[in-house]
C-alpha cells in the first residue's frame, strides 16, 4: 500500500515500493523490514483461518523483543 518495505520469504529478501505485490505461499517463513525513513503501510491477505489461531504467540513473539 505504502513503500518501500522489505519482505523476506524464506531465505529471499525482495524490495517492493508503493503498490508492489508479494506472494508468499502456506508455512513459508516471512517477515517485513521498513529499511527506509519513510512511512510503511502493508495489507495481508490470508487465504484461510489458520492465521488467527496462531495470533496469541505472534503477539508474544513481538512482546518479547
Amino acid at each position: 500500500m505504502e513503500g518501500p518495505v522489505s519482505v523476506l520469504i524464506g531465505d529471499n529478501w525482495q524490495e517492493l515500493e508503493k503498490g508492489g505485490l508479494a506472494v508468499i505461499p502456506a508455512g513459508t517463513t516471512h517477515t517485513f523490514q521498513n529499511k527506509s525513513d519513510k512511512k510503511v503501510g502493508v495489507l495481508n491477505v490470508f487465504m484461510n483461518g489458520a492465521y488467527e489461531a496462531m495470533m496469541p504467540q505472534i503477539k508474544q513473539l513481538y512482546a518479547d523483543k
